[in-house]
């Protein structure tokens, strides 16, 4: 079934280092640089495209070459981006991240100043759009009071992604259909230790599923009366950036599709895997 499908979140240009041989601190190491749209918000809209889903994103951008050029790239994806903000008040949202020589991420900084503008007036005139959408999807790079607002005034299920460490916690307490941290977001979020208690703790604090990351372990998923753990493909060694929002688009079709939690956490993990595959 071909679904309709708001997403609410951030776009940025993505600017990644990866060296050749062992990453060196402090040094200037011999490598790669890449350029790319990226973004939480982008990365599932795109996944989700990609699966034949028709997506609208809200998110921001400035008035700047950067913006110009993830304008591009996000209809080139078949992306609808026509409420999306252009503002010449901040710069467009950018990622800085240098990976170790097997593409897994080390470090990373984000400028994403202009996703503040994304208000609760904002997006007042568009929830009733929104609203006849079959799903909505969130991320942490939003304000806490927008979340609230969406949270309040969605009639449709609601997924989020938790982003960061550093943003997680703006997601805590909200009713949603599912979240899918990772463990160290999933500690944040609930101060327990292991993804079991951490899934409960969710689970008790109103979210309908849970799905924890754990890298190369696979995944935990959790829904009331039921839990699994679905181990990770084997996948040459390659960038990760990008594979869990993969996994989030997946988890968002097969739970609109109907599939059973355990199902549901093998089709995020496949998706994760193909997408460092191609990297």
């Amino acid at each position: 079934m071909a679904y309709k499908i708001s997403v609410i979140g951030g776009i940025n240009l993505d600017i990644g280092g990866r060296p050749s041989e062992s990453l060196r601190l402090r040094d200037s190491n011999i490598g790669t640089i890449s350029r790319s749209a990226g973004g939480v918000g982008f990365n599932i809209a795109k996944n989700l495209a990609e699966r034949g889903t028709t997506v609208s994103l809200v998110s921001a951008l400035g008035d700047d070459s950067d913006g110009g050029t993830l304008m591009l790239a996000a209809r080139a994806a078949g992306i609808d981006i026509t409420d999306t903000l252009v503002t010449g008040s901040l710069p467009t949202s950018r990622y800085l991240y240098v990976t170790d020589e097997n593409g897994d991420m080390y470090t990373a900084v984000n400028d994403m100043r202009v996703t503040e503008l994304i208000t609760p007036e904002y997006l007042r005139d568009k929830m009733s759009e929104i609203n006849r959408s079959d799903a909505l999807v969130a991320d942490a790079n939003l304000r806490r009071d927008t979340l609230e607002y969406i949270a309040q005034r969605a009639k449709i299920p609601i997924y989020a992604d938790s982003v960061s460490v550093a943003k997680c916690l703006k997601l805590k307490g909200l009713a949603l259909r599912a979240i899918k941290p990772n463990m160290a977001e999933a500690e944040k979020l609930t101060g327990r230790d292991t993804p079991e208690e951490a899934a409960k703790a969710l689970l008790e604090s109103g979210v309908g599923r849970v799905f924890i990351s754990l890298g190369t372990d696979g995944m935990y998923a959790a829904e009331v009366g039921n839990s699994c753990r679905v181990p990770c493909p084997e996948v040459v060694s390659g960038n990760t950036n990008g594979a869990g929002d993969a996994a989030m688009a997946a988890i968002i079709l097969a739970d609109l599709d109907g599939k059973d939690l355990e199902e549901t956490a093998r089709a995020a993990v496949e998706a994760a895997a193909q997408t460092v595959a191609l990297q």
